[in-house]
């Protein structure tokens, strides 16, 4: 059995991560960048289904959907090192934090977003589950992993198996990381979900669609990303050798396309594609 950890960057997107990779050493020495595409438009439903045992899909033509499925829980026990052949082999519970745990896995998830609290159903199987105190300061994430590994080797053996989620804020809205001093953004009613319309933020102000804004935006999200890589370093250095990783998004995110910013309940191509890069540690 392998450890596995899973990385979601919130909100970013492919195009986003593939214009500033070759800034980040760390993570892209990890493995080679694809685009693939979330099942879901916002974070909740995303990662409910990423814990189901499916990650982000290769947008696949002439395929029935359970032959697909089949196919990708098959190459997630492979990177778990489990034999899995179906997903009715998850059963009853459906939930792969579940199944580890069962199998002796220490399970651990660190969230960054309200909608991913220990309240919720996302909870559901984790033996360590932390939700951080700011959405925006993954270093958190790291201090609650030493906790979890400490833990884990109090008691048991060395060799018991890990499965981690991280969840990270910073590429979420506003785009900063904790402490940031750029400037400040105009507070803009929904922004955190999907402006649509600036009639529809219900503020006075500079429309929140301008162009120069969602540039400068778009660039954040980038900057939020390659200011991440010294924390992909400090992970991979935690993590035991041989640990699987696998780095994602849950969703993408709308810079003016389509009159919107953010993400939500609308279908945007650039809200279902998202990076992916697995590799192995040490």
């Amino acid at each position: 059995m392998n450890s596995l950890a899973v990385v979601v960057l919130d909100s970013l997107r492919y195009d986003v991560l593939a214009d500033v990779v070759g800034e980040m050493p760390t993570l892209s020495g990890l493995g080679v960048l694809e685009r693939r595409w979330s099942y879901a438009t916002w974070t909740g439903p995303s990662h409910y289904n990423l814990l189901s045992g499916l990650l982000p899909h290769t947008g696949p033509v002439g395929m029935p959907a359970s032959a697909y499925y089949r196919q990708s829980i098959q190459h997630l026990a492979g990177l778990l090192g489990l034999s899995l052949g179906s997903m009715a082999d998850l059963a009853p519970s459906l939930w792969l934090p579940t199944y580890l745990r069962e199998r002796g896995y220490y399970t651990g998830a660190y969230t960054s977003l309200p909608v991913l609290s220990a309240h919720t159903g996302i909870a559901k199987g984790f033996g360590f589950f932390v939700k951080g105190e700011r959405h925006n300061d993954a270093q958190q994430g790291l201090v609650a992993l030493a906790g979890w590994l400490r833990q884990a080797a109090e008691d048991g053996p060395a060799t018991q198996p890990g499965f981690w989620l991280f969840n990270l804020g910073e590429t979420h809205y506003p785009y900063t990381h904790h402490g940031d001093a750029r400037r400040k953004l105009p507070h803009v009613s929904g922004w955190h979900g999907t402006v649509r319309s600036p009639e529809r933020t219900h503020q006075e102000g500079p429309d929140p669609l301008d162009e120069v804004l969602m540039r400068e935006l778009r660039e954040r999200q980038g900057d939020a990303a390659v200011r991440l890589d010294s924390w992909f370093a400090a992970l991979f250095q935690q993590l035991h050798p041989g640990t699987r990783v696998v780095v994602t998004a849950d969703h993408g995110e709308l810079f003016g396309e389509a009159g919107c910013h953010g993400h939500g309940p609308f279908f945007h191509e650039k809200l279902m594609e998202v990076p992916y890069i697995e590799g192995v540690v040490g």
